[in-house]
């Protein structure tokens, strides 16, 4: 039997996102896989307050990972924004985090991107994936986009896959 959790989750409040802490459900974790799936809509954007500080996605991603060495962490959804080197480094840092990012480029095209309001362009997302490759070699990489796009021209199609 495999108890889904959903460690913390996120509220849409207009432009702006909050989380919450996942604190004392740790007791829910994972009965019976050893896996600890986290799959939610912008969980990776994860900041917990208090008053020693701040964490991020990268530091309970790390907490998770040291509550049992056996235990298998996965995340995915990434946005290409939270694929910070520091999160990398702790997936690198700990063998029970899957090594596999989904980065949701969406658009080869800068161009495109802009008309689809990501805050994101191709050369940003070019450079995580670079980052990844040199931190965590053995890591895989998936990505969905989105062709046929209002305005989209054949050169931006053919960005898809250069």
């Amino acid at each position: 039997m495999l108890i889904v959790l959903f460690l913390m989750y996120a509220e849409q409040k207009g432009a702006e996102t909050r989380n919450r802490s996942w604190r004392g459900k740790k007791n829910y974790l994972i009965r019976d896989t050893g896996k600890l799936p986290f799959s939610d809509r912008m969980f990776d954007s994860y900041n917990w307050k208090n008053e020693k500080g701040v964490k991020g996605f990268p530091g309970l991603l790390e907490e998770v990972a040291l509550i049992n060495p056996l235990l298998r962490v996965r995340f995915s959804t990434s946005h290409p924004k939270d694929i910070s080197d520091e999160l990398l480094y702790t997936m690198e840092r700990h063998k029970n985090i899957c090594k596999h990012i989904h980065l949701p480029a969406q658009s080869g095209s800068s161009r495109i991107l802009k008309l689809m309001n990501r805050e994101y362009t191709r050369e940003m997302v070019y450079d995580r994936i670079k980052a990844i490759h040199a931190i965590i070699p053995e890591c895989s990489i998936s990505t969905d986009m989105i062709t046929g796009f209002c305005a989209e021209t054949p050169e931006d199609h053919k960005s898809h896959y250069r």
